[in-house]
């Protein structure tokens, strides 16, 4: 029983970690987004396209 809640344990702090690089991810590019709209003054799908973001993420 020890073994099945540590395994259990593991899956949920693997799961915590990949939901945290995704969150990580997601606000730099929001970041970088910003920074294009303020520095180069393009609007938002300017800023998008210039990150290559798919249209799917758009």
């Amino acid at each position: 029983m020890c073994q099945a809640l540590e395994g259990i344990m593991k899956d949920t702090l693997e799961a915590r970690r990949v939901e945290g690089m995704q969150q990580g991810i997601a606000q730099e590019k929001f970041n970088s987004i910003k920074t294009l709209i303020k520095t180069m003054n393009w609007n938002l799908l300017q800023a998008m396209n210039a990150l290559m973001i798919p249209e799917e993420e758009q």
